[in-house]
């Protein structure tokens, strides 16, 4: 038995009604998430292989039965892939990280007490929560943009839950210390309150320092 190689993912299914020897899909690309795309050649849909989680899955729209559609493609500077046409009109665009805002957006509009359950643990990967899994992919400051985008205005918040934002991601069990403080900046009077508790307690404790110096000096 050779080891050296193996299979990854799960098994796609995939027919071609008109040729059985047509290719399925183009070049394999890299993408900005840490997955693998490949573009449709004669498939109808876009092929993703995430090595994080070990899936693979068909995305995107159904491009029809045409044939030698996108043979490949690359990974541009702003993160979305274009893959050149073939026997396409158009070149195609694949965008990760609109994936995912897409599936963020729904997730809050469904649980806004929740913040889109992005504490929840990831269906793929139950050891890490779905917020966890963004970072991994597309960075921290990349995912709280995401959010800020994404999440309704602080009163609806407040209005569903009787929480600020912020209330809510200390609440979870398995929350981000850099997301709450985050969101903390969203509530400017509570974050005018800790600057004004903190310096108030900085002056005591100069106060107490000087005082000791005095009766030391005494």
């Amino acid at each position: 038995t050779n080891n050296s190689y193996g299979f990854a993912g799960n098994t796609i299914e995939y027919t071609c009604e008109r040729n059985e020897f047509r290719i399925g899909w183009g070049d394999a690309i890299l993408g900005i998430d840490g997955c693998i795309y490949w573009p449709p050649f004669c498939a109808k849909y876009i092929l993703k292989y995430d090595p994080y989680s070990d899936q693979t899955s068909l995305v995107g729209d159904d491009f029809g039965i045409n044939d030698f559609k996108w043979p490949r493609g690359c990974t541009a500077p702003d993160g979305i892939i274009y893959c050149l046409p073939h026997n396409s009109k158009k070149v195609l665009c694949i965008d990760p990280l609109k994936e995912y805002a897409s599936s963020l957006e729904n997730d809050m509009e469904d649980h806004p007490e929740q913040l889109g359950c992005i504490f929840q643990p990831s269906i793929d990967i139950p050891n890490d929560t779905k917020f966890d899994r963004a970072v991994t992919k597309f960075g921290q400051e990349k995912v709280f943009k995401l959010l800020d985008d994404c999440m309704p205005p602080v009163d609806q918040v407040v209005g569903v839950s009787n929480l600020y934002p912020f209330m809510i991601a200390a609440s979870e069990k398995n929350s981000d210390v850099s997301l709450i403080y985050h969101l903390l900046r969203q509530v400017p009077y509570f974050m005018n309150g800790i600057n004004h508790a903190s310096h108030t307690i900085e002056h005591i404790g100069n106060k107490r320092k000087q005082s000791s110096i005095h009766d030391n000096v005494k």
